[in-house]
């Protein structure tokens, strides 16, 4: 939501991608940016953030989700060994 009086732009729950990460976001709960506001006789030009958070996501996994992955794999591999096994034990 965005609200734009008189040189006074206020930004409610602004996202704004993270362009350095290949996955993240920056929040600001409030952002105040003032635009040649005029406060007597002079001119006001900057920002205002309140409450800003970041985040980011890995995108390589953990080594433990790689070795879950792998344990993962193993234990599909011997029940799949185990049920071409005995299928053919039963064939005979």
């Amino acid at each position: 939501m965005i609200f734009n009086t008189g040189g006074v732009v206020v930004t409610l729950n602004q996202q704004i991608p993270d362009t350095t990460e290949t996955q993240g976001v920056t929040t600001n709960a409030i952002a105040i940016n003032l635009v040649d506001f005029h406060v007597g006789s002079n001119v006001v030009n900057g920002a205002i953030d309140i409450d800003q958070s970041a985040a980011s996501l890995a995108v390589i996994p953990e080594p433990a989700t790689w070795v879950e992955m792998l344990v993962g794999f193993g234990v599909v591999g011997l029940l799949v060994r185990g049920r071409t096994g005995s299928a053919a034990a039963a064939k005979t």
